[in-house]
């Protein structure tokens, strides 16, 4: 139940939509729109995302949506130009003898002879490429970028890039646009999604490039199962949502919501749903394999894992570490923390763990940390955010304390007063305001005990580390005063940062999320879920009065696909066949069941 992603998030905050869906993709903020009534046209270039599925291909679509914008009346001009199969190695002299480009040019732009008369010639570049191939051997396509300290091949990736935009620009095209690739399924080999990084750096170093949609993620998260049967291309669900992330990119603060999301509703998506501007990232670890933990926000600051294990958590999967040597890093293409941490001045905290054991590989340490943000080495003076159990005194107390260091100094540091139980879930949160600081275990705020900051001219956050010192947001890994870094003994799940002071309600919410109150054997209520299996449609029925409830369904690796409120009568039918979980919540009880679409 807990993984909700950002749907859990709807409900406990209040936001309005808004075109911002790509403030903060790859850490830059999304260019002003261009969609300002002169006739404009486009070259979308790329490979076979951008000519699949045949019929209603995403930049087909786009062109719909662009006519409606502009009043039925045709200003802007969607012109395509795709090779299937060939990445953009395979444009360039990389891999390839650029005749693609070549050809996109004499074609589209100079001379031009494939756009008619009367038409702007293309000044607009829509890229949707891979970096398969780029990376020096032509025989190999699958090395990829697997994190961002892999720097080598990052400059390779941003060298391609820059040779396929410069190409480009060279002729006269003013503006490139380059998404990410979409999600991949089925048993692809080749995770693209490293991709990113190397587009990251590109962007901060190349004249006029500049970032078009996420779709790796938007793909991924809500489109698992809305590709084409070879379960690789994109279906038609995917085209849709590709064209519609395309034209909030394009139009930015002019984009007309209600075009967006009609043409999202034919591809079952609710806009509302898939963004909190509150939200700055959410790990709930709840993949099945690999090294990375995906943030679920469309900030997608994803983490390494090192070492770290998945097991079931509080309901779902969460890392268990060791206690010796694991760990979660979330950096950027710089290896460092992702810079937008650091302008956190106020916000919250929020985390389930439970912590194992006191002892580190036979030794008792300092602390058992939980959360961390600061510099990476061991010297002084210390500067860095941590949250952590124990405080020098793990052997006789066991709480949890949220410590702020600068330049060797206490900024702020508080715990709760009792102590923890070790083998015990519990969710903790933490906010902190300029002039207030809040603890809460298991929803309930807890008396503060404070070590340093007992005033309002006491007070720290993310942004109290110093610029320059943001060198390390970790998981299970916090350096403590003694210039040592100490590695977390148990389990942690669903970390989530907000640049919003939540209020006590809110974070009550947060808890009840996934620890609904207790009810009596007498007002429990079953859930019968019919046909099953089902072609499309199924039918709930919940025994007795269940008041206000939400429905979420979960394919097998655990992503949100399909969510509604008060519905009894569910048409999955836009979901591929397979099992699913469903989950049913009230204000106070959460009924859990299985469904196969047949």
């Amino acid at each position: 139940m807990k993984k909700l992603l950002m749907m859990l998030i709807g409900i406990i905050l209040s936001f309005s939509v808004c075109a911002q869906h790509f403030n903060n993709l790859y850490g830059h903020k999304a260019p002003s729109g261009v969609l300002d009534g002169t006739p404009i046209s486009f070259l979308v270039t790329g490979y076979s995302t951008s000519h699949t599925p045949a019929d209603r291909p995403w930049p087909t679509i786009l062109q719909e949506m662009l006519n409606m914008h502009a009043g039925n009346n045709t200003a802007y001009f969607i012109f395509k130009h795709s090779v299937g199969g060939t990445p953009i190695a395979k444009w360039t002299n990389i891999c390839g003898t650029g005749s693609h480009i070549q050809d996109a040019i004499t074609s589209y732009i100079d001379p031009a002879t494939q756009i008619p008369q009367g038409i702007p010639v293309p000044s607009i570049m829509l890229a949707q490429q891979s970096l398969q191939w780029a990376f020096g051997d032509c025989d190999d396509r699958y090395t990829t970028i697997e994190n961002p300290a892999d720097t080598a091949l990052i400059n390779l990736g941003v060298s391609a890039i820059q040779n396929y935009v410069n190409s480009f620009l060279d002729t006269g095209m003013e503006k490139v646009y380059m998404a990410t690739h979409i999600y991949k399924t089925g048993n692809y080999t080749l995770n693209l999604y490293g991709e990113r990084w190397g587009l990251a750096k590109a962007i901060e170093e190349t004249t006029n490039l500049l970032p078009g949609p996420e779709l790796f993620t938007v793909t991924r998260q809500l489109f698992p199962e809305g590709f084409a049967p070879d379960m690789i291309h994109p279906g038609p669900e995917v085209a849709t949502i590709m064209a519609v992330y395309w034209y909030l990119a394009l139009a930015g603060e002019n984009a007309d919501l209600d075009i967006a999301q009609l043409y999202a509703d034919s591809a079952g998506i609710d806009l509302s749903s898939t963004l909190s501007d509150n939200m700055v990232a959410f790990w709930p670890f709840n993949e099945l394999s690999g090294n990375l933990a995906y943030d679920s926000t469309e900030n997608h600051f994803d983490g390494q894992i090192f070492s770290a294990e998945r097991v079931p958590g509080f309901s779902g999967n969460a890392l268990d570490f060791d206690g010796i040597d694991d760990y979660v890093e979330v950096s950027d293409h710089n290896n460092f923390a992702p810079e937008q941490f650091s302008s956190l001045n106020t916000g919250t905290i929020s985390f389930w763990f439970k912590y194992e054991d006191i002892y580190n590989g036979g030794t008792v340490p300092e602390s058992l940390p939980i959360l961390y943000f600061g510099q990476s080495s061991d010297q002084d003076p210390q500067n860095g955010l941590e949250i952590y159990l124990g405080h020098n005194n793990l052997q006789t107390k066991q709480n949890i304390y949220f410590t702020v260091h600068l330049d060797g100094g206490v900024e702020l540091c508080f715990n709760n007063p009792t102590n923890l139980d070790a083998g015990t879930w519990y969710h903790y949160a933490v906010v902190i305001d300029s002039f207030d600081h809040r603890g809460y275990i298991n929803g309930v705020e807890f008396n503060k005990h404070y070590n340093a900051g007992t005033d309002i001219n006491h007070h720290g956050f993310f942004s109290t580390v110093p610029e320059g010192l943001n060198e390390l947001l970790a998981s299970g890994y916090v350096r403590f005063s003694s210039n040592r870094f100490w590695h977390f003994n148990g389990a942690i799940d669903d970390v989530m940062i907000f640049d919003q002071v939540l209020s006590s309600v809110e974070v009550q919410n947060l808890y009840n999320e996934v620890m609904p109150s207790e009810i009596s054997p007498a007002d429990a209520v079953t859930v019968n879920v019919f046909p099953n299996p089902t072609t499309g449609v199924v039918n709930i029925d919940v025994g007795k009065e269940f008041g206000d409830f939400f429905v979420t369904v979960y394919n097998q690796a655990g992503q949100v696909v399909f969510y509604s409120q008060n519905q009894k009568v569910l048409s999955l039918s836009i979901l591929s066949q397979g099992i699913y979980s469903l989950s049913i919540r009230s204000a106070n009880q959460i009924l859990r069941t299985r469904v196969l679409i047949i």
